[in-house]
């Protein structure tokens, strides 16, 4: 979101108040926990045979565990960011 006036192009990050904003990021950073440590749970399952994944009464259970992963790797990574971001270390 850009600023009323402010130069065209220009990126200016707009969010009501800093500490709206540090609690927003706090939440996210909680739910983004709690649901991780859910899909770890998940993929440790899957990874034991406890939870098997079928489809068409075939197993699909590796697909399942690589999609896990690549979403856990791609949330970390997109928090990662947004934290680097908000911190002032976007270029």
């Amino acid at each position: 979101m850009t600023q009323a006036g402010a130069r065209p192009g220009a990126k200016r990050k707009i969010y009501g108040s800093v500490a709206g904003a540090s609690e927003a990021r706090e939440k996210v950073a909680k739910r983004w926990h709690d649901l991780r440590e859910m899909l770890i749970r998940q993929l440790d399952m899957f990874e034991n045979g406890d939870l098997i994944l079928r489809s068409s009464n075939s197993d699909v259970s590796a697909s399942a565990i690589a999609d896990l992963k690549a979403s856990i790797l791609e949330f970390d990574a997109l928090i990662s960011a947004e934290a680097s971001s908000v911190m002032g270390d976007d270029p």
